[in-house]
């Protein structure tokens, strides 16, 4: 698996407050804010120095599970030939979720997340 990494994604309590430090702070632009047709969660995407970052608000707030600030939840990666990469996991034994590449919710492209191999959670896009 070859490719740019896309974005990284976190956890947060509140998603108007954790976009802000990102735009007045760092200089961010907030790409879009979106809710997820598949969990509800309210999601925000900002640019800051070339790199997206992407928030996420749940609606089930006990994920959480007490937490302040943001939580890490997964790293996006761009690939060429995600449902190669979908059969090679798979080959293996590696849990994809879901179990085939879905429309991502912006840009068009396919998605799917390989749950945790390396110790966390990986997004795939394909580019």
């Amino acid at each position: 698996m070859e490719g740019p990494l896309n974005h990284v994604g976190y956890w947060v309590r509140n998603l108007e407050e954790a976009l802000e430090p990102y735009r007045t702070l760092l200089g961010g632009r907030v790409e879009c804010e979106i809710v997820s047709p598949y969990t509800g969660n309210r999601l925000g995407f900002v640019r800051v120095g070339g790199q997206m970052i992407e928030l996420m608000e749940p609606v089930d707030k006990g994920i959480l599970k007490g937490q302040k600030g943001p939580i890490h939840h997964h790293v996006a990666f761009e690939i060429k030939g995600i449902d190669d990469l979908v059969e090679a996991l798979r080959d293996q034994g590696v849990i994809c979720d879901p179990p085939e590449p879905e429309p991502c919710l912006i840009g068009g492209r396919t998605t799917l997340f390989v749950h945790p191999v390396l110790g966390g959670l990986i997004q795939v896009i394909e580019r």
